[in-house]
């Protein structure tokens, strides 16, 4: 499906209706570096802060409770790279820094946890997620040797049980990469993620949503193919002028991210979610941002400016069918830039959970209402 313009012609803006965490307060109450956070379906926030383990907020936004200390024993966390709670009152974590995959029964205080299975795991949204359907499933990423691509179809996400045994996986399609550049060479590896040239070259990119359905597609344009559990295939494309990357900007970012050249144009998206309701939301990209260094990095890099990636932008909403529905701003208090190795946001329905900054940086949670995205309206 090809569109033209939105269905819905306003540009939408999100309504705060909580926040989580407080600007001042006790170590409990305040909220530092934010790694990644999962609302629950009573309305509560688990929130993992670095180094600080894993706490719940109550749906009021005050702090309720611990639910998992910094540390390598068995009820611990060290680095939670991914949270999601289940209906049923499970809360999943896949952490990195203890290499686990950690279930934490909310109901009974019972504490489960298993190696985390070998292939790379996935940062951000998709790291792990409860389905419609009660399984466990978290993302993954094959990994390269000898300096080889990972041709298509390769794993994307495994179906775990409770002791993390794979039992079902889902794997891209034979003719994903489309036009997209090869991109997983050992020598531009990373900690983890997929490539360090991830925010500059096009690399497909992928989604699973709790309802079973996967989208992929090549941000070297905009189009994406969305598939239903059915095996039905929807393709998604709509206009896009591309976002040209200036000689200072291209300099900088090389030096940044150690890559020998950034192409002229910036990769019109970097994430793809799949709230499961049938919408597919999509995050382009937005022109990188010039920014005053540091003094004392600014006399290190022998120039007063740099170039940050934009952490305001506004997300593409499409229906099942694929008609694009509705562009939907992230207030300007919220911090998202798309990659990987950055907090998430959260989509639920016509909720977004994000991670704010106020003034003097100092972090929060809210939790948006999105109005209007009903369609046909009512």
């Amino acid at each position: 499906m090809f569109s033209q313009e939105p269905l819905i012609r306003d540009t939408v803006t999100p309504v705060q209706i909580a926040r989580f965490g407080s600007v001042s307060g006790s170590p409990e109450e305040t909220l530092v570096n934010v790694v990644s956070f999962a609302p629950g379906h009573d309305g509560s926030l688990f929130v993992h802060d670095r180094d600080n383990g894993i706490r719940r907020f109550g749906p009021d936004g005050a702090f309720a409770e611990w639910i998992a200390e910094p540390g390598q024993g068995p009820d611990e966390i060290l680095h939670a790279l991914g949270m999601d709670v289940g209906r049923d009152g499970r809360l999943g974590v896949v952490d990195l820094g203890n290499a686990r995959v950690t279930i934490f029964d909310l109901h009974t205080g019972s504490v489960t946890s298993a190696p985390r299975p070998s292939l790379r795991p996935r940062y951000g949204d998709g790291s792990i997620s409860f389905h419609d359907d009660g399984s466990l499933w978290i993302g993954v990423h094959p990994r390269a040797s000898n300096g080889e691509d990972v041709p298509h179809p390769r794993l994307a996400f495994l179906r775990l049980d409770s002791a993390a045994t794979v039992l079902d996986s889902v794997s891209t399609p034979a003719g994903a990469r489309y036009d997209c550049a090869a991109l997983s060479e050992a020598r531009f590896r990373a900690g983890f993620w997929e490539d360090t040239r991830e925010p500059f070259i096009a690399k497909a990119t992928w989604a699973h949503g709790p309802d079973g359905s996967f989208a992929i597609g090549c941000p070297s344009r905009y189009r994406l193919d969305i598939y239903g559990g059915q095996g039905e295939v929807v393709r998604i494309e709509r206009p896009w002028e591309p976002i040209r990357v200036g000689d200072e900007e291209r300099t900088w970012m090389s030096g940044q991210a150690a890559v020998p050249a950034i192409p002229r144009e910036r990769p019109v998206y970097s994430r793809i979610m799949l709230p499961g309701d049938g919408r597919i939301w999509v995050w382009p990209n937005r022109p990188g941002v010039r920014v005053e260094l540091p003094p004392a990095v600014a006399e290190r890099a022998g120039q007063t400016h740099g170039w940050s990636f934009s952490w305001t932008g506004t997300f593409d909403v499409f229906l099942a069918d694929g008609r694009w529905l509705a562009s939907v701003r992230l207030p300007a208090e919220a911090r998202f830039n798309g990659f990987p190795t950055e907090p998430s946001v959260v989509i639920r329905g016509d909720t977004i959970w994000a991670v704010t900054h106020d003034s003097h940086d100092v972090q929060t949670i809210a939790a948006y209402h999105v109005p209007g995205l009903a369609w046909p309206p009512a």
